[in-house]
């Protein structure tokens, strides 16, 4: 290769590099925009989400309130519970459901034993521990899988000890994530719970379910 050549070839290498850097760095910048794009979505996204999740589980805060001043106000629910005979708390809780368009309504006596049931109107008399069970969580959302009359749904529910007519019972209330705009209808759920200002591991799983909240309430 003579003199000249190499001349020639070193002046193209000499004048590649800039060019080569400078694509590095657009590129860097372009990588570096786009990720943040796509954290800036993902983070407007969940606050989204967040809000959703509190909107609903407001919502069902208030029905189960309503619920439970509803039979405390019935004048034949207080006589069905005293003597523990009559259709009036069934027609209660049913009409109840039907008009504030909530997918599940019950309630339970001190030991877990149905009462009355929105979504499963003959299911008074068996004994549910574990529907009973979440109570504990003294009104707390809770995510759980709850059996309708035709599949198993996953749900959002709230659940609280009230006394009626000096009868403790346990109202219940719950409504499917896809009605509440919480997920896609049909979509496969894998649900993580994260604690929040407390150490790892210290979230609460009901059933097949998850509690949220920080256990006040």
């Amino acid at each position: 290769m003579s003199f000249r050549s190499r001349l020639v070839i070193g002046g193209l290498i000499v004048a590649l590099i800039p060019v080569l850097l400078l694509g590095l760095l657009v590129r860097g910048q372009g990588v570096g925009r786009l990720s943040q794009a796509n954290t800036q979505r993902m983070a407007e996204r969940a606050e989204r989400l967040t809000v959703a999740w509190a909107s609903a589980a407001e919502a069902l805060g208030e029905r189960l309130e309503t619920l439970g001043a509803l039979l405390a106000e019935e004048n034949e629910v207080r006589v069905a519970l005293r003597t523990a005979q009559g259709q009036a708390l069934q027609d209660a809780v049913t009409r109840y459901a039907n008009s504030s368009g909530l997918g599940v309504a019950c309630v339970l006596d001190r030991t877990g034993t149905i009462l009355a049931a929105s979504h499963f109107p003959g299911d008074a008399g068996r004994r549910d521990p574990v529907l009973a069970s979440l109570a504990d969580h003294r009104g707390l959302p809770v995510v759980t899988t709850l059996s309708l009359p035709a599949y198993d749904a996953t749900v959002l529910a709230r659940a609280r000890r009230i006394a009626v007519a000096g009868i403790e019972v346990i109202v219940i209330v719950a409504e499917e994530l896809p009605a509440l705009g919480l997920v896609p209808a049909g979509a496969e759920l894998a649900l993580v719970a994260v604690a929040e200002g407390g150490a790892p591991g210290t979230e609460r799983v009901v059933g097949d379910g998850i509690a949220i909240g920080d256990g006040t309430g």
